[in-house]
């Protein structure tokens, strides 16, 4: 039977529906996969079957991992009809009893006495991962391995398990724990004993600890041996040459003593005191103040040590020294192990007691057994993951049919992400943002980088996901959405990162148009701005205006009446005057300018704009019906050249001016139009043609070995924005 071939994402791709088919990749070569290595974490099968197939635990399955996986499977079952996904019993009868067949075989009927149902003759899944978790719970899953849960009942012993670990850092167990093995058990006897010899040291030796604090006086001594050294070095210098005095002194010229770190580090350098010729140190006064108490805890260890301190010189050091150098020895030789960090009669206990490391290894050596057990259970296990999961694998690595159905959710589809109104199908995990972001700017695919948590958590996982139908809208970074699992799980969602490239023609061809859209309305909320500011600055003067009058107009009325008096008793004591020619009539009082009065200039100007405007559009439709009507005479002299007859030429007269109108409208528009949309059109099609899936999974750490182009049905089945409700 060959292998049958189709064409998906314009590329040719094995059809594998049956286990003979399966049976058959064996020798389809590698180049002609679609993937020939994965990373496990981008798949949404099955943990434990994934972790089977990751023999090497490097997170990655390649094409000879599932190769040979085929091959044992092959070999494994002799009825392979329920090898086509999903199934997870295990019928002993489909099962072969030679080779690993029978392994198989044993090791299911010792779990179905395990159950207690030895004549059943049927697996599920669920049930042998009960039996190996049970038995994994013993602490004796590995040969050679235990673990403390192995003691049962018995608290010492599990206590002194858990000390050997404690102590050596025990060997790796397959679950994940440190185990006890016969290597770490006799490194933790050894370590023991040779802690316990040293740490009885003293007791053989009274030199070791002369005071009961010793460590706190080797502590203060070491604290300050350093610092007596450099003190009576400086007083040799000066011993030498008193002129050097003034230079074994610190420089405080370029410290600001106004700066309390500078000031401190300035002390701490400092010497302790000032140098003497005769080499002794003054510990009553002049000393360094921010060593002074160091100085004073060290005098007050050395005369608990039985050492004279009235004089502090070079001799004194010397013999606290001494006095302290069997202790700096003794530590010195501590060994190198954490067997006494839970104190010395622990330890001693432990080692005391004979029965425990005897017990420990009888543990042992009933790992072995308890072990080839657990690998039976484990082997049936892997039968049952092999039957249910062994063909889509290999199906999303050879053809990954399943992401260009849309009636199939495909492996690599971790969810869908609403925002925006749509829905957008297919999420692939990142598990390298910086590589992702690499391969997906590969590819002309618009593509979102989304974090994802869960509600009330931090944003915890990425995915990247592709617009690929429609318009961008209003998509931008931070946008947040929800994200639900291939489970239904609602999980918060928001936009890290877009790469942005064309989604359609449609948004292409639009895009300067809005842009110019963009620019109009830039250009009016500007003017508006303006305009708006302006007559707000009017009449806020206005209003100002009209308030000064107001506050000032109380006064003038009081001095006009007052005036108006004076006048009338002056006429009164005043003779008559002469006559005189008649007086020039007085000019109108003079008034405030209403806005009504703008009104002419306002309606002058909206009459020059109508104007025009009119112009403009008058002069547009004469060059339209000019050019129509030549277009139409020169349809008519065709007719008139043609030899058609008077009437019917002048039937042709009438019918032509329309369709001449016509002609010109499609002249004028539509031909700059096609001129433009016609390369801009084409080069985004050309442009779209081009966006490949492959990317993404390549940014995923997938080893890709042909295309996965996009075509129009993917598109619109992967960004969708559903219908409203009948």
């Amino acid at each position: 039977m060959a292998l049958r071939f189709r064409t998906l994402a314009r590329s040719s791709q094995a059809i594998l529906e049956t286990a003979e088919e399966l049976a058959q990749v064996c020798e389809l070569d590698d180049a002609l996969w679609v993937a020939t290595a994965l990373t496990v974490d981008t798949l949404r099968l099955d943990k434990g079957f994934l972790t089977t197939m990751d023999g090497d635990a490097d997170g990655r399955i390649r094409s000879d991992d599932v190769k040979a996986a085929i091959r044992w499977a092959m070999g494994v079952f002799r009825d392979r009809t329920a090898m086509t996904g999903g199934v997870t019993s295990l019928a002993l009868a489909s099962v072969n009893e030679s080779g690993d067949g029978a392994a198989v075989i044993d090791g299911a009927r010792r779990i179905l006495e395990t159950l207690g149902t030895p004549a059943v003759k049927e697996l599920e899944l669920d049930a042998v991962r009960k039996v190996r978790a049970d038995e994994e719970a013993k602490g004796l899953s590995a040969a050679g391995k235990v673990l403390p849960a192995a003691a049962g009942d018995d608290e010492a012993l599990k206590v002194f398990l858990e000390h050997v670990i404690e102590v050596t850092g025990g060997a790796p167990h397959p679950g994940g724990d440190p185990a006890v093995t016969a290597d770490t058990l006799d490194a933790f006897l050894a370590q023991g004993k040779d802690w316990l010899a040293w740490n009885d040291a003293p007791t053989a030796d009274a030199s070791i600890l002369p005071i009961a604090d010793t460590a706190a006086a080797a502590a203060a001594h070491a604290a300050v041996t350093g610092k007596l050294d450099q003190y009576f070095l400086l007083c040799d210098t000066v011993h030498l040459d008193p002129d050097l005095a003034s230079r074994a002194w610190v420089d405080a010229k370029d410290t600001d003593l106004l700066d309390p770190a500078a000031a401190t580090a300035l002390l701490e350098r400092a010497p302790l005191a000032r140098p003497r010729a005769d080499g002794v140190l003054d510990a009553q006064s002049g000393l360094n103040p921010a060593w002074r108490a160091r100085i004073r805890a060290w005098l007050d260890q050395a005369a608990l040590l039985g050492i004279d301190t009235a004089r502090v010189d070079r001799d004194l050091v010397a013999a606290v020294g001494a006095k302290l150098a069997p202790y700096t020895t003794w530590q010195g030789a501590r060994p190198a192990t954490r067997a006494g960090d839970r104190g010395a009669d622990a330890l001693r206990a432990h080692l005391a007691d004979e029965a425990l490391p005897v017990r420990t290894r009888e543990l042992l050596q009933r790992s072995e057994v308890a072990a080839v057990a657990l690998d039976g259970v484990k082997l049936v296990e892997k039968a049952i993951l092999y039957q249910a999961w062994l063909l889509p694998l290999t199906n999303t690595m050879v053809s990954m049919p399943d992401l260009f159905d849309d009636k199939k959710t495909g492996w690599v589809e971790q969810g869908h992400l609403v925002m925006d109104g749509r829905v957008f199908d297919l999420a692939i995990r990142v598990n390298d943002a910086g590589r992702a972001e690499k391969f997906a700017a590969m590819s002309p695919l618009y593509t979102m980088f989304v974090k994802v948590g869960e509600k009330g958590g931090a944003l915890t996982d990425e995915y990247m996901i592709p617009v690929t139908a429609g318009e961008r809208e209003h998509l931008c970074d931070g946008m947040w959405g929800v994200f639900f699992d291939p489970e239904g799980n609602e999980r918060h969602a928001q936009i890290r990162k877009m790469i942005v490239n064309p989604i359609s023609i449609k948004e292409a061809l639009l895009a300067p148009f809005r842009k110019i859209g963009e620019t109009i309305q830039q250009t009016l909320d500007k003017a508006s701005a303006s305009q708006t500011t302006a007559m707000s600055s009017g009449v806020t003067e206005k209003v100002s205006s009209a308030a000064d009058k107001a506050a000032s107009a109380p006064t003038s009325t009081v001095a006009a009446a007052e005036a108006a008096k004076a006048a009338e008793a002056a006429k009164a004591t005043a003779p008559p005057p002469a006559p005189e020619a008649a007086p020039a009539p007085a000019a109108p009082p003079a008034e405030a300018p209403s806005p009504l009065g703008n009104l002419p200039l306002l309606a002058a100007g909206i009459g020059i704009a109508l104007g025009a405007i009119g112009a403009f559009v008058t002069a547009a439709l004469s060059a339209l019906f000019s050019a129509t009507a030549t277009v139409s005479t020169g349809i008519a002299s065709l007719a008139a050249s043609a030899g058609v007859p008077e009437g019917a030429a002048g039937a042709v007269t009438a019918v032509s001016y329309p369709f001449a109108l016509i002609l010109v409208i499609l002249g004028v528009v539509l031909v700059p139009f096609l001129i433009y949309a016609v390369p801009v059109s084409l080069a985004t099609w050309f442009r779209l043609r081009r966006r490949d899936l492959a990317t993404l999974l390549e940014g995923s750490g997938w080893a890709i070995n042909t295309r996965l182009y996009l075509d129009r049905d993917l598109a619109v089945q992967l960004t969708t924005r559903p219908p409203l409700p009948r």
